[in-house]
């Protein structure tokens, strides 16, 4: 009997089974396939039921909020709005009784404001023209100042006079203009800054070209470029294998100026950089040229608007618009920032019913937006010399 047994149990191993049993385990399968698609479908309707309830509950969410939002500006009429005042007037004087930041952030918007009134001082000795606008301008129409919250400082130049300040500071021994290529939103960095990094200051120069008018037309083609460019990013990345590793890239000859991240500009090798910022610029180039074939961009004396340039990044604000007439920017007036004078466009509400209409409001991102980690400003080098720059 044992025999037998080792002998069957040989057969079962080296031998093809029978019919009866490969029809039984192939039976077996089948029934195990259909229970696992049976499974399948059960987890496809529980995630269906689930994203149908998530999607219900963000309307609703959706919903809370509006109608909070709603109750808030009835509150405002009840128990902050004067008589005979507008909402667009109780919305000013409810920004201009904002409390100031606090410190050490009061310090550093104050000595951001001590570098705009030289880049003011420079401007007019040289006869260039810039103009507040975004934040920086509905902080300067609202409360003479900056927003509480806003680290930074946002002017626009027409090419022309970026490049004329451009070169003027190439050799200036106190401040500079910062070029950075920031791999992150396919832009280019202009930004006014002091050569001291201790003082982690700056003015983000947005660049505007002449257009050939601000039709509708023109506007929806220019934008397109403008995704185009953006669209296009991928194939453009893959022969910029240095721009990726160096995410901020700084053009040689550039000094330091604080980023999102960690970055060391003397760690990037100058000839790589300039090769590939060559490259970069090349990209640039040919959509500013099939901006000006098109014939939304034009030479000054042929322009009757201005456009936002396109390495300018525009993703956060989608309705803005980037064509505007020349009337609403030209000729730029004189508005205070921080108890000295800075430059507008020449129709500042015009001007800041287009970058946020219903202007001043609280946004959404009061508590971040930041262009760099706070933590910089607890250190006491920096804040000393930010005091000190102040002083002067």
């Amino acid at each position: 009997m044992a025999m037998k047994k080792q002998i069957k149990n040989l057969q079962m191993r080296l031998l093809p089974p029978s019919s009866r049993s490969f029809h039984g385990a192939t039976y077996d399968i089948r029934q195990d396939i259909q229970h696992i698609r049976q499974e399948l479908a059960a987890l496809q309707d529980q995630m269906a039921r689930h994203t149908e309830q998530m999607h219900h509950r963000m309307d609703s969410l959706s919903s809370d909020i509006a109608i909070h939002d709603a109750h808030m500006k009835l509150y405002n009429d009840v128990f902050f709005r004067k008589d005979e005042e507008t909402p667009h007037e109780m919305r000013k004087r409810f920004f201009r009784s904002l409390p100031g930041a606090d410190e050490p952030f009061r310090t550093f918007q104050l000595a951001n404001a001590k570098l705009l009134h030289r880049l003011e001082d420079i401007c007019r000795e040289q006869h260039l023209d810039y103009w507040l606008w975004v934040g920086s301008l509905v902080g300067a129409a609202s409360r003479s100042g900056p927003i509480p919250w806003d680290d930074d400082i946002d002017i626009c130049m027409m090419r022309e006079d970026a490049m004329k300040l451009y070169d003027l500071l190439k050799s200036d021994p106190e401040y500079q203009i910062t070029l950075v290529y920031d791999y992150y939103a396919f832009v280019k960095q202009f930004r006014f800054s002091h050569r001291d990094s201790n003082i982690p200051c700056f003015i983000d120069v947005s660049l505007w070209d002449w257009a050939a008018d601000a039709s509708e037309g023109n506007e929806l083609r220019l934008k397109e470029l403008r995704h185009q460019l953006v669209d296009s990013l991928p194939e453009c990345r893959s022969g910029l294998s240095f721009w990726r590793d160096n995410p901020y890239l700084f053009a040689p000859g550039s000094g330091f100026v604080v980023q999102c991240g960690p970055v060391n500009p003397d760690s990037q090798n100058p000839e790589l950089a300039e090769a590939e910022i060559e490259r970069i610029e090349n990209y640039y180039r040919n959509f500013h040229r099939k901006a000006v074939d098109a014939g939304i961009l034009c030479s000054r004396e042929d322009a009757s608007a201005v456009a936002f340039g396109l390495e300018n990044y525009s993703e956060d604000a989608p309705w803005r618009r980037f064509i505007w007439p020349k009337e609403m920017v030209f000729p730029t007036r004189e508005i205070m920032f921080e108890q000295k004078p800075s430059r507008a466009p020449n129709d500042i509400s015009g001007f800041c019913d287009e970058c946020y209409p219903g202007w001043p409001y609280l946004p959404k991102d009061i508590l971040g937006h930041d262009h760099f980690s706070r933590n910089l400003l607890e250190n006491p080098e920096i804040f000393a010399a930010m005091a000190a720059y102040i002083a002067e």
